[in-house]
């Protein structure tokens, strides 16, 4: 019985993990969401650009002090873009609209002098 228990407790903190990083649902901007390391960020397609929120654990708390952002769309070919800030996110210009022959992003953000890892978006968008 303590053994059923101990699996059934591991799995539900297990599983509320992974839905509290986002990518299964829109985050509070309305974007996807990866999981870097220490903090969230949050992509939102904008026509053309994207924006780009780095927030903290909780999903909160936007920041740009101390802070990079850089796109890659990755495809047919690569191309590589930096990232204005604005006041509470990034702008990053789309080398087209659509997207069409990229079939991935890589972003690489450092937040408040913390580097993540790279984070990785399967196009087209869409939460999973």
């Amino acid at each position: 019985m303590k053994t059923l228990l101990a699996t059934i407790a591991s799995t539900l903190l297990f599983s509320t993990s992974i839905f509290a990083m986002g990518g299964d649902k829109p985050g509070p901007n309305g974007g996807y969401i990866t999981m870097p390391g220490t903090y969230h960020v949050e992509l939102l397609d904008k026509g053309n650009t994207m924006q780009v929120y780095l927030l903290d654990i909780s999903m909160k708390n936007p920041t740009v002090k101390d802070s990079t952002v850089s796109l890659k769309y990755i495809g047919e070919e690569t191309k590589e873009v930096a990232c204005k800030a604005k006041k509470k996110h990034f702008v990053c210009e789309k080398p087209n609209k659509n997207l069409g022959k990229f079939t991935k992003i890589e972003l690489e953000s450092v937040r408040n002098k913390v580097k993540g890892t790279t984070a990785s978006y399967k196009l087209p968008l869409r939460f999973e």
